[in-house]
């Protein structure tokens, strides 16, 4: 592939990209995949543009540059990526790379969402969850969310136990929330894991204590600072001390 790559293959190229991304027949090296991306990039390839786009904006082989990562996701949306017109569609909604335009966001992430993108539907109802570019609307917001959680987005999912909880822009049902916190938490959502935590401990859920401590520090592990403060509260326990103790106990 190399040598097919050096002597202008642009598939050879991107191929490359993937195989150090994936240490593939060679090492993994994250600076070595966004070269040959780069080059596949630069001739037009979409799917290493796209690629290019996520490096500069995780900063993964390369200085981060949200401007960067907008230029090249552009580019591989022009060319009808799909995936790179629904991410185009949530840098315009974030102002990420660009300044923040509700108005340029939604055709985006309406074509996206009707190509069957969860993370489209996922984005189109933390828009109208907010209001942003428009009066919020919990109906709408519902709606985008559950379709993405049906598509098994884990965070939509988290996201409708939420609503269905607290009875946001649909009927309240503790059932329906469990059902989809659960649905979440197998996807090890930090999100969904605090909440049925919260759920054993008030005994809303079956488990009691020890359930309860099962899904805490699993949320903890997966980036929940709600759980690392409600272990701090129910163990007397210090921010650090909780880390170190799951730290040991559970492992990385």
């Amino acid at each position: 592939l190399i040598k097919e790559a050096d002597q202008g293959n642009v598939e050879a190229m991107y191929k490359l990209g993937q195989a150090f991304v994936k240490g593939e027949g060679t090492i993994r090296s994250e600076a070595a995949a966004f070269h040959y991306f780069q080059l596949a990039a630069d001739k037009g390839h979409k799917e290493a543009q796209y690629n290019v786009s996520y490096s500069y904006s995780t900063g993964s082989g390369v200085p981060q540059s949200k401007k960067k990562a907008f230029y090249y996701c552009k580019l591989a949306a022009d060319q009808q990526l799909i995936k790179a017109i629904c991410k185009l569609g949530i840098c315009y909604l974030m102002g990420d790379g660009v300044k923040e335009s509700f108005s340029d966001a939604l055709p985006l992430l309406q074509q996206s969402a009707k190509a069957g993108l969860a993370e489209a539907f996922f984005s189109l109802g933390m828009a109208y969850s907010v209001g942003k570019g428009a009066p919020p609307s919990p109906q709408e917001a519902f709606i985008n969310f559950k379709i993405a959680a049906d598509k098994g987005h884990s965070f939509a999912q988290s996201t409708v136990g939420f609503y269905y909880e607290n009875g946001i822009g649909t009927e309240k049902s503790q059932e329906k929330a469990f059902e989809f916190y659960l649905l979440s938490a197998k996807q090890n959502n930090p999100n969904a894991l605090f909440a049925l935590g919260v759920a054993c401990l008030e005994n809303r859920l079956q488990g009691g204590i020890p359930k309860a401590f099962e899904y805490l520090t699993k949320a903890v592990k997966f980036g929940s600072q709600d759980a690392v403060e409600k272990l701090m509260q129910i163990c007397q326990m210090t921010e650090d001390q909780v880390i170190n103790w799951i730290g040991s106990t559970y492992g990385n």
